[in-house]
């Protein structure tokens, strides 16, 4: 009979100490692996990032490793040249006058 009043004792004594065992353990547990699995998810994102930037890069070079200087040279020349006639499309009637009789208008 002592033994049963001395583990009731116990576990009086003991209950919360159960409690949170039982219940803030698991819940421990599980938020670890929670932010485990961000952490290799915000890894992935970052890899993806990565790489999209070097791939970005290798096309940039393979573009301009593909025009000779003098085709770049005459790109730039025609994008300037549009963006001095870029004053001229600004009105619906400039763009109507320089688009039928003048010579072609570009903009952006």
């Amino acid at each position: 009979m002592s033994s049963t009043i001395n583990l009731r004792k116990f576990l009086h004594r003991f209950k919360n100490l159960f409690l949170l065992i039982i219940i803030v353990v698991p819940l421990l547990s599980q938020a670890q692996s929670a932010e485990k699995k961000q952490k290799e998810h915000d890894k992935k994102i970052e890899q993806q990032i990565v790489n999209q930037d070097k791939a970005q890069e290798e096309a940039l070079k393979r573009h301009y490793k593909m025009q000779a200087p003098e085709v770049r040279k005459r790109m730039r020349k025609s994008k300037r040249q549009a963006k001095r006639n870029n004053h001229r499309t600004h009105k619906w009637y400039n763009r109507i006058w320089y688009g039928l009789f003048k010579r072609k208008v570009y903009w952006d």
